[in-house]
């Protein structure tokens, strides 16, 4: 019997470390700090996000994959290959939480952007 309950104490344990972060629901998030309105991401099917900034014509398509915490963003430009990686949270069904998407000296501490649909 204590065997059963080591066994099953110890299935449970992995199978709770190894859960993936899911991606947000299918919508648009619109950056509220640092700088409010400044960004949007579009989340849509198929793990595709697309960064715009209104106001502006650009529209960035990345493929994304989320796992551990952490966001990988793959543009989908010609010639484009490096992904990036940076740390995400989903909050609740209306915030997500994810480090700057912008450049930013090494030094300066670290700035994460919080975005609400």
């Amino acid at each position: 019997m204590k065997n059963i309950i080591l066994i099953l104490s110890v299935l449970i344990m992995l199978s709770s470390c190894h859960k993936p972060t899911a991606l947000p629901s299918l919508d648009i998030y619109t950056e509220r700090s640092p700088v409010s309105g400044r960004t949007q991401l579009e989340f849509l099917s198929g793990n595709m996000v697309i960064k715009s900034e209104p106001g502006y014509p650009y529209r960035d398509t990345f493929t994304c994959q989320v796992s551990g915490g952490n966001i990988k963003l793959t543009p989908t430009w010609p010639y484009q290959t490096l992904a990036t990686n940076l740390g995400f949270w989903v909050i609740d069904d209306n915030t997500l939480k994810i480090d700057n998407l912008y450049a930013s000296i090494p030094e300066d501490p670290k700035v994460y952007m919080i975005f609400k649909k």
